[in-house]
């Protein structure tokens, strides 16, 4: 009876485990001011108007976050970062998207 109690949380803690490292950024953007805006997919990202200027961004474990010149991560391809000890200055580039991979 214990097995059939224990079996179903394992499952579940499992599960809840492989949710939570997909969810963890890959990349994060950095303003003077202050805000922080995560990137937590590989998939192409359309930067908004409305969202501040980034200064800095920190690239985690294995990962490369390359920077275009167009939406859809289109155009030119205005940098490709890699993580460093602290975080990369990005304040002079102009960008409108991202996408962040694994590289190894």
């Amino acid at each position: 009876m214990l097995f059939s109690i224990v079996l179903p949380l394992a499952a579940f803690a499992s599960l809840a485990t492989a949710q939570a490292q997909c969810l963890m950024p890959v990349g994060t953007f950095m303003s003077h001011a202050g805000g922080e805006f995560d990137i937590s997919t590989s998939e192409c990202y359309n930067f908004k108007m409305s969202q501040p200027h980034y200064d800095g961004l920190a690239v985690d474990g294995q990962n490369q976050c390359d920077l275009y010149a167009d939406r859809d991560c289109g155009g030119d391809e205005v940098g490709s970062f890699r993580p460093t000890y602290g975080y990369n200055q990005i304040g002079h580039l102009e960008f409108k998207s991202v996408r962040c991979h694994h590289w190894t």
